[in-house]
């Protein structure tokens, strides 16, 4: 009998692969955290199977069930965010199941970075221009950074970095990486990309500057207007309004005014909502405001331009 690692991918349930499907399909016991894995993802498994909610469950408890399925003759799914292989904390568990003879196989998953690059439309490894991707985090209550790897290190090399597990650090990203990258270097915070529930990890994509980050922009709130559940007002309808008027500037059809009222919408809905999905859909455009507001009136621009003419 076999436990079987399969990564769910950003949350999506369409974007899990065919064969972590399948095996979910086939097997006995599904073991999924439910606070990372949304259940529509374990739908797929056996009316007779018993799908467990691991998200209250200790390590032990997990393996005291593995342990008991095998015994019986039972294959196990065993499913996580993304891809499993990044910040999957499998190696403990593989650990214990090597201990108590018990084998294993790994199916890889759709990870964070590679949703964010589809959500946003981009290539993240452009010629010329970045070949390179680095996949990090940074140390806040986990553990340690090996040495060599902190962000400073992977700053001089001036390649793309996706950075996860990072979303409460991001004062300390900017400062560290700043002086590597330029305090215009496009960056995107992403979160819940190409989901219907959790992307598991929010990232940092760094984005090349060969992208119009304006663009690049209006798509991530498109995306949060699609994804609202529509129960709080602030959120149902700012995120709507945030989309148009940012679409509205990339296609050169809005005032420069127009710049100052996106700022408010923003501020109506950040703190406004029941959960963080205000700010979530709200921070990107506010990032944008902050630091991109030369390429919002060049783009308002066109339309006074226009108007002269």
């Amino acid at each position: 009998m076999t436990v079987h690692f399969i990564g769910a991918g950003p949350g999506d349930p369409d974007l899990i692969t065919v064969r972590g499907q399948r095996l979910i399909q086939q097997c006995a016991l599904c073991l999924y955290a439910g606070s990372l894995v949304p259940e529509a993802v374990v739908a797929e498994a056996p009316e007779s199977a018993r799908v467990i909610d691991t998200a209250s469950m200790t390590l032990n408890d997990i393996m005291a069930e593995i342990g008991a399925a095998v015994a019986a003759g039972d294959e196990v799914a065993r499913v996580h965010s993304g891809d499993p292989s990044l910040y999957g904390a499998i190696a403990e568990q593989i650990r214990r199941l090597k201990a108590m003879g018990i084998a294993y196989d790994i199916t890889p998953g759709v990870s964070a970075y590679a949703a964010a690059a589809a959500g946003l439309g981009i290539e993240l490894t452009i010629p010329e221009v970045s070949q390179t991707l680095i996949l990090t985090r940074t140390a806040m209550k986990s553990s340690a950074m090996p040495d060599g790897e902190d962000l400073a290190s992977l700053g001089r090399t001036g390649a793309t970095l996706a950075i996860h597990l990072s979303i409460r650090n991001l004062r300390a990203i900017e400062r560290e990486l700043t002086p590597f990258y330029g305090a215009d270097c496009p960056v995107i915070v992403a979160y819940r990309v190409e989901a219907k529930s959790g992307l598991g990890t929010a990232g940092i994509v760094v984005i090349n500057k060969s992208q119009d980050i304006v663009s690049c922009i209006s798509r991530i709130a498109r995306f949060y207007k699609h994804e609202s559940c529509g129960q709080c007002t602030p959120c149902r309808e700012g995120s709507g309004w945030m989309w148009r008027m940012l679409e509205r500037i990339n296609k050169g059809e809005a005032e420069i005014h127009e710049i100052d009222m996106l700022l408010e919408v923003t501020k109506q809905i950040e703190g406004h909502t029941i959960c963080a999905f205000g700010e979530g859909s709200s921070w990107p455009v506010q990032g944008l405001l902050r630091h991109f507001r030369a390429e919002l009136e060049d783009k308002c621009s066109n339309l006074a331009n226009r108007k002269i003419a």
